[in-house]
């Protein structure tokens, strides 16, 4: 009797409605080091084709670059745990390539169609053409950096772009209700003090502000990939609610009971001795309703049927999302044949930690040129006021920034003039930079100061380092 109460109850709390249901989902990275993001993506694309979204309103948005790689030892499969099945059978090529980037992503989400045409012209030009009777799901996997969503193509995605868009679809009325679950790093910097609570919006991210998000699945840890898997196969919090979401009757289990579930697998089971914070933002009105009425078509159950396999809430190895991206080419030095392979892998590795390195120094040397030529202070106050910005954290209870305009320009004028150069392909590391460039934009640093900084700076080698 009381699983019948409970029920009903359940039904009782479902949306009235009778609209559609809508699914955005896409990995912001390329190339078979970041090979987990579009993984998660693939997987998740199973997911809400198995509870009931029909392909019409699904919009997957990746490189498509990892299924067939050269580095796949499977070729045409993708998987996004050890002994898991094939996720990339039947995944929509909405958007690929050079399709995939932050114009398109906010077009597609705003429902507009000529903005997606225009900027990712060899698209399907798909859309999530919902109305105000519509729920919409929207999943993002990829690196992040505060105030910043990673792209596989430039430019990458601001914080504030992204809220203007959701404001803008809420207030054409554009669905009913809206989850949206993010991997990043500090991807609650997307959202933290921006996100408004009135609007139907329900967020959940990896991590905080101020954290990193975790990779699993890697080769030398446990559970370790196959044989020929020379990187990460997932992320932490997105296995986490996928798997959970493959072995639970969303019908039954809330939005609120998933991020319980998954907060306590990503936490390393609420000890935190590896993982990060899931955190929740937006409205909490809706959630006590079935997880099945956002990544489903609501109807109580429809995918309950094991297809995927079960979820493990055993604690897993896991790792820091950038040093995945590290441990990825260091296995796959460790591993590779002697000659003239092994010697490129060592390259590959060699390279990537050398730019890391000139990197961490350039964003310091920035910071210093900036403050040298804004107050004409010596050498050695310029550096001791620079390592207070590139350190600073800065007050929770506000936005990262209160400009904007200045920290994307600036942010932008570092990548172009200290990062791409030296950049190995598809490397994302200098984000987490990006907070330094808010602080300085905060502490009324310009963006053509900060331009002209970054100019100085980085073909400077000879300004002193504190």
């Amino acid at each position: 009797m009381s699983t019948l109460k409970s029920s009903l109850k359940m039904q009782e709390k479902r949306s009235s409605s009778s609209g559609k249901h809508w699914a955005l989902l896409i990995a912001g990275s390329a190339g078979w080091g970041n090979y987990r993001h579009q993984a998660d993506i693939a997987h998740s694309y199973q997911v809400v084709s198995k509870w009931g979204i029909p392909d019409e309103n699904i919009v997957v948005m990746m490189a498509d670059d990892i299924a067939n790689s050269y580095s796949n030892p499977h070729k045409g499969t993708i998987i996004n745990k050890p002994g898991g099945p094939d996720v990339y059978k039947g995944v929509p090529k909405d958007y690929t390539g050079k399709n995939v980037n932050a114009k398109s992503f906010l077009s597609v989400l705003a429902g507009d169609s000529e903005g997606a045409t225009k900027n990712a012209p060899d698209s399907t030009g798909k859309v999530i053409a919902s109305g105000p009777d519509d729920v919409v799901f929207v999943y993002f996997a990829d690196h992040g950096g505060p105030g910043i969503l990673g792209m596989p193509n430039m430019p990458f995605l601001q914080a504030n772009d992204l809220i203007d868009t959701l404001k803008a679809k809420a207030a054409a009325n554009g669905f009913k209700k809206l989850v949206f679950y993010v991997e990043a790093c500090e991807s609650g910097s997307i959202f933290q003090n921006l996100m408004p609570t009135d609007l139907n919006i329900y967020v959940m991210t990896a991590a905080n502000a101020q954290e990193s998000s975790w990779g699993c699945y890697c080769p030398g840890m446990q559970p370790a990939p196959p044989a020929g898997y020379n990187t990460c196969l997932g992320d932490l919090f997105s296995v986490s609610w996928l798997e959970d979401s493959d072995a639970s009757n969303l019908g039954t289990e809330t939005l609120e009971e998933q991020y319980t579930k998954v907060k306590r697998r990503t936490s390393h089971g609420g000890t935190y001795k590896q993982g990060s914070h899931v955190t929740q933002f937006g409205s909490n009105t809706f959630v006590d309703e079935p997880v099945d009425e956002f990544v489903g078509d609501g109807r109580s159950g429809a995918g309950y049927n094991g297809v995927l396999g079960g979820a493990s809430n055993e604690p897993m190895d896991a790792i820091p999302q950038r040093d995945a991206d590290l441990h990825h080419l260091w296995m796959a030095y460790m591993h590779a044949d002697d000659g003239d392979t092994k010697e490129s892998a060592r390259a590959a590795f060699e390279a990537e930690s050398k730019h890391r390195a000139s990197v961490d120094d350039a964003v310091v040397q920035v910071a210093i040129a900036a403050v040298r030529a804004g107050a004409g202070v010596s050498a050695e106050k310029a550096a001791e006021e620079a390592n207070r910005l590139v350190s600073l954290i800065g007050d929770e209870k506000e936005p990262l920034t209160k400009d904007w305009d200045c920290f994307g320009a600036a942010l932008h004028a570092f990548h172009d003039t200290c990062v791409s150069s030296s950049k190995p392909e598809h490397s994302q590391y200098w984000m987490k930079h990006s907070r330094v460039f808010a602080n300085l934009c905060n502490a009324g640093f310009g963006a053509p100061a900060l331009k002209v900084a970054a100019e100085r700076a980085c073909a400077m080698p000879e300004v002193e380092v504190a």
